[in-house]
């Protein structure tokens, strides 16, 4: 998801994403909050009762949030508590009537913002994983509310992003990501942001969408297995 702006300027807030999941048929995005008061440092490969699986370790003096709601319970993690499992999110989120089966793997975790891309050659080098590496603030707001926010000074993109989950009950979260760019950073007119969530325990790995193929037009399925494994890359749209 991008944002077009020319002329981004310092003060403007872009509202980039802001969707509401409801429903367990949304996994990805459903998210959590665990044990009434706000717990940072988690104990490293403590079993939580309610979880009824170990907690990775929390990396590096890292941060961590648990939260909770009727269905949801999870722990958010910064890039820092979570290093080596792909960055900041949830590790792990469980469906309460189902303990000891995490949604997200937690050997990596899940609702991660893990791009920003601009289309320039030039700026390749900081188009992968930038907000992974960056350094990045946890803020437990409420027991049903935690920001991740990242401070443009220390930035690759020059760019002060926050994520914020919100849970809503029974079984829903809100993401409310904005950014405000303070470079500029819009050599091609765009930027683009990308999340990422490593599902665990899925019935099937491939993504459906409705799209077109040659001549045939209908639902599409990408992500097929392989004699070197399965289908990986990029569907570009039609025409492009």
């Amino acid at each position: 998801m991008g944002k077009r702006s020319n002329t981004p300027s310092r003060g403007a807030k872009l509202d980039i994403m802001k969707n509401h999941l409801e429903g367990l048929a949304c996994i990805a995005s459903c998210i959590i909050i665990v044990v009434g008061l706000p717990v940072f440092g988690a104990a490293a490969d403590s079993i939580d009762v309610q979880f009824a699986i170990p907690l990775v370790p929390v990396q590096n003096n890292g941060r961590a949030a648990f939260v909770e709601s009727k269905s949801l319970m999870g722990r958010v993690l910064d890039n820092e508590a979570n290093a080596g499992r792909q960055g900041s999110g949830f590790n792990p989120l469980v469906y309460r009537a189902y303990p000891g089966q995490p949604i997200y793997s937690t050997n990596d975790t899940g609702l991660n913002f893990e791009h920003i891309f601009n289309g320039v050659a030039a700026d390749k080098a900081i188009s992968m994983f930038t907000p992974r590496g960056d350094p990045v603030e946890l803020v437990q707001e409420s027991p049903t509310t935690v920001r991740l926010h990242w401070p443009s000074a220390s930035s690759s993109w020059g760019m002060d992003s926050q994520m914020t989950y919100t849970l809503v009950d029974p079984d829903a979260i809100d993401i409310d990501f904005t950014v405000t760019p303070t470079r500029e950073m819009f050599g091609e007119g765009y930027a683009a942001f990308m999340w990422a969530g490593y599902m665990a325990g899925t019935r099937d790995r491939k993504i459906h969408f409705y799209g077109a193929d040659g001549d045939r037009e209908g639902w599409m399925a990408f992500g097929e297995d392989t004699d070197k494994g399965f289908e990986t890359g990029t569907v570009s749209f039609q025409g492009v």
